[in-house]
This record gives C-alpha cells, sequence and structure tokens, in this order.
C-alpha cells in the first residue's frame, strides 16, 4: 500500500511562501479545489490567483468589468490580507489557439501583454522567488520561466483529451494529450 504524505495538516501548513497560481476559472466562479487550495495558503502565505485572460471589450462591457475599471481595480484586487486576484486581459481580438497552424501573430502578442502585466504586478507585490502553480489552461507554459520561479507545480484535475468533444477529434485528442505531457512533464510536482 503507498503512503499518503499530506500537503499539510491543522497549523503545520506551507508558510511565508510567494505562491502564483495560474487558475483556468475566474476567482468569482462556482467555487471549487483550487479556490479552496488558495484561499487556505492565502493563511500563511501571499497568493496571485491569475485568472484566465479574456478580451478586454467584453471585460469592459460586463457589470462588474466596469466598477472595477471605476474604482482603479482593473487588473488587480485583493480578495483577503494575502490573497490577491491579478484579471488578466487580451489586447487584440480574434486570437486563434494554435492548434492547427501554431501559434498568431495575434496570439503571440496577447501573450506578450499578460507575461508584461504579470512581471509587474509581481514586481508591485513584491514576490520574490515565488512558488507557480500551474493548472491546464491554454496559457499556463507561457508563464513558465518568466516569474523567476523556485518551483512549479502542477495541479491535475481532469483529463480534457478524454472528454466527449475531445475525443471525437482524433487530432485535437492527440494535441491536448501532448500539452498535458509538456506541462507535467515540466513541472517539478505534479498532483493528480
Amino acid at each position: 500500500m503507498a503512503a499518503v504524505v499530506p500537503v499539510w495538516s491543522g497549523n503545520e501548513m506551507l508558510e511565508g511562501q510567494d505562491i502564483i497560481c495560474i487558475a483556468p476559472n475566474p476567482w468569482d466562479d462556482i467555487w471549487r479545489r483550487r479556490h479552496q487550495l488558495m484561499s487556505r495558503f492565502a493563511r500563511g502565505n501571499r497568493v496571485l490567483y491569475v485568472e484566465p485572460a479574456r478580451f478586454i471589450l467584453f471585460a469592459l462591457l460586463s457589470r462588474k468589468g466596469l466598477a472595477r475599471l471605476l474604482k482603479g481595480g482593473f487588473y488587480l484586487r485583493q480578495e483577503g490580507n494575502n490573497l490577491f486576484i491579478l484579471s488578466q486581459y487580451l489586447v487584440l481580438p480574434f486570437e486563434q489557439t494554435g492548434l492547427r497552424k501554431g501559434s498568431s501573430l495575434i496570439k503571440r502578442i496577447n501573450d506578450w501583454f499578460c507575461v508584461v502585466v504579470l512581471r509587474r504586478t509581481l514586481k508591485r507585490l513584491d514576490f520574490r522567488k515565488p512558488i507557480l502553480w500551474v493548472y491546464y489552461t491554454s496559457r499556463s507554459e507561457d508563464f513558465f520561466g518568466k516569474c523567476g520561479e523556485k518551483l512549479v507545480i502542477c495541479d491535475v484535475f481532469d483529463r480534457y483529451a478524454a472528454s466527449p468533444y475531445n475525443r471525437s477529434d482524433p487530432w485535437l485528442k492527440q494535441f491536448i494529450d501532448g500539452k498535458d505531457a509538456d506541462l507535467i512533464g515540466r513541472a517539478n510536482i505534479v498532483f493528480a
């Protein structure tokens, strides 16, 4: 029987670290395991929860996005003592995902913009040698090696290639399996 090693127990939690979570869902979305983990980690660490990027015009047109802009917290807001939420935005529309023909110029510009915003945020918050905690997103690997991270943790919670939609396209299934393998292969620690 395999030994069970707890990530934390009681008050013996990871403490005094800076953690960047590259998340597939917004913070205000349905409460999931990643929300629970990051809110608990924020009790003894500083956590930056990076929401998935969306086109800036759609964000401005939403009621919450407009309210955040008017309050001055369009990109970065604080949810608790040690929990910060970074909203990422795409500056250019019509981004190709790069699935069939490689990355488009628009995607590369949007990727560059997201990395610049993240780096500026890390500097503003004075994050040094953070732990990069990633979930599978279209931009997860774009942040590898660009945050000054000391450790990369990949938290795998689903097998996207096995979904009915992705299974129906053999090329897409193979592509997603390859992206998963690359993400997992580059991480120092993998939770599944």
